[in-house]
């Protein structure tokens, strides 16, 4: 069927060039195809490894939150816990323990207000007496009476 004796000498040299070189190619063809899986394979390594981290992030970030959450409250407890008990440091003081109550003149701290700033200071912790003041059990100077200045 073929026509020429050209087309068929170009057809025959063309199938001895394709029986050469297809082994070659396809060689090279499966070398390239383990070449993208092998980068593939690494590609999703690397890609769960990241998402291992980012999961890690993610609950350590959402621990962090309520640890913060937590905080919070609690410093808000504190606050208005302060807060309360400011009137009873601030408005009065006592001269000596065991003397009546008298308005505040200008500009003092009473022993009283420098306690529950000091122990606001320190978180929570008890401050120990001063000189003149009287400790509870609890170790807080004129806990008794919040009006006290513990001696001033």
């Amino acid at each position: 069927m073929i026509a020429s004796p050209v087309v068929a000498h170009l057809l025959r040299w063309l199938a001895i060039v394709l029986a050469a070189l297809l082994p070659f190619w396809l060689t090279w063809r499966a070398g390239f195809n383990t070449s993208e899986r092998a980068h593939a394979m690494q590609a999703a390594v690397a890609t769960a490894a990241d998402l291992t981290w980012l999961v890690d992030r993610h609950e350590r970030n959402a621990q962090l939150a309520g640890d913060y959450v937590l905080r919070r409250a609690a410093t808000s407890v504190r606050y208005q816990e302060i807060v309360r008990r400011i009137p009873h440091v601030v408005v009065a003081y006592r001269e000596v323990p065991g003397a009546p109550l008298q308005p505040l003149p200008r500009c003092v701290f009473t022993g009283g207000f420098v306690r529950l700033w000091n122990d606001a200071l320190a978180g929570g912790e008890a401050m120990p007496a001063g000189p003149g003041g009287a400790a509870d059990a609890t170790g807080r100077a004129g806990a008794a009476d919040p009006e006290s200045d513990g001696g001033r």
